[in-house]
């Protein structure tokens, strides 16, 4: 990903697991993060969305 403001460079790393049993998982976690670029301290916001960040396990 880049900042919006000065383009630098920058990578966020986000791992998780639900597990679900006798049920079906309907809808997305979903989450903002908020985040301060490194280079220019500019301060932007990024939505976040299950398919993304987790893998669901039935079991």
């Amino acid at each position: 990903m880049k900042c919006p403001k000065c383009n630098n460079e920058f990578k966020i790393q986000i791992a998780s697991n639900i597990k679900s049993e006798g049920c079906h998982i309907l809808t997305e976690v979903t989450s903002i993060l908020t985040v301060q670029c490194d280079k220019c301290k500019g301060v932007f916001q990024l939505p976040i969305s299950g398919k993304r960040f987790l893998s669901v396990k039935k079991e």
